[in-house]
């Protein structure tokens, strides 16, 4: 069924879409979902026949709200059992870019709904630790091949394994050495911890052993890190965790392969344990799992190396 209002937003669409693979993705999307909207009459007809129309303030409110429920995504997404509050935050980033392109304040963009509340629990119990462990290790099933959010969940999983093993923090997880701190097997890892409030390279090297379920995740990520790194230029790349997508604009832009940074590393997974939250929200005798990775940290059971053995401390 043809919709003008589509038609019309054509070059707006193809700007967007323009920006990044990933943000061409999202516009087919949400471009899909607008279009189920029309074709099952939820948009009225001048919604339908003209571009301005749509982008206003009550039809874009009424097409999101239906949205925000999953009724026009595909019923295979069987993983989130319920709609996303990071799908949410997209929807409106696309359409909002999308009116910028257009010409059209992107203020007319109603604001995404508030995620569930923190959790009051800060510590992790053994379920939740099982819980998330368990989600983490197969999100990327998930989710789109080859796409980078599958690269991204690959690399937080192999994160939860390090920092459950070991008690890292943020800063000290993120400044792991690839070649100089990992064991070749990946069944151990140096973690330089360093003393807070005092800045530079100093601190106590320590080695921790490695869960199967830590390996398994790493020996995953490792392959994909070492392509991603392989064709970045200059000195190399010895950082463990590196970017999966290209970052930044105009002068600053940056090639996927890079460094990761420590704020990335924690939001990738908060984003991964909100999705978890999300997903099970619904379940009578589930307890929301703290999205702080320090709260991952507390929570971990490090077993260092002693010297001289392979075998774990007792």
């Amino acid at each position: 069924m043809p919709h003008p209002a589509l038609d019309q937003l054509a070059p707006a669409l193809a700007a967007v879409r323009a920006a990044s693979q990933a943000r061409a993705w999202q516009v087919n999307w949400v471009a899909g979902e607008l279009t189920v909207a029309m074709d099952t009459g939820d948009l009225p007809h001048e919604a339908r026949t003209s571009a301005t129309a749509l982008l206003t303030t009550p039809h874009l409110a009424a097409f999101l709200a239906r949205a925000d429920t999953d009724a026009y995504r595909p019923r295979a997404r069987t993983r989130t059992q319920g709609p996303s509050h990071w799908s949410a935050r997209n929807r409106r980033a696309v359409l909002r870019a999308v009116c910028r392109a257009a010409g059209i304040p992107p203020n007319v963009v109603p604001p995404a709904p508030r995620p569930h509340p923190a959790p009051v629990s800060t510590r992790l119990t053994p379920k939740q630790k099982r819980a998330l462990w368990s989600f983490v290790a197969d999100a990327h099933l998930y989710v789109r091949p080859n796409s980078a959010r599958r690269l991204a969940l690959i690399r937080t999983a192999a994160v939860t394994g390090v920092v459950m093993d070991t008690g890292a923090l943020a800063g000290e997880a993120t400044h792991i050495n690839r070649y100089l701190d990992l064991a070749e097997d990946c069944t151990t890892v140096h973690i330089t911890h360093r003393t807070q409030g005092h800045g530079g390279l100093t601190g106590v090297r320590t080695a921790y052993h490695l869960s199967a379920k830590t390996t398994n995740a790493l020996r995953r990520w490792l392959p994909i890190r070492d392509t991603l790194t392989e064709d970045v230029q200059g000195d190399p790349i010895t950082s463990l965790w590196v970017t999966v997508r290209p970052g930044g604009r105009g002068p600053r832009t940056s090639r996927a392969g890079m460094p990761l940074s420590t704020r990335t590393l924690r939001d990738q997974y908060q984003e991964a344990v909100d999705w978890l939250n999300e997903a099970r929200a619904n379940e009578p005798d589930w307890t929301f799992v703290p999205s702080s990775l320090e709260r991952l940290r507390l929570a971990g059971t490090p077993t260092p190396v002693r010297p001289g053995s392979k075998r774990p401390v007792r």
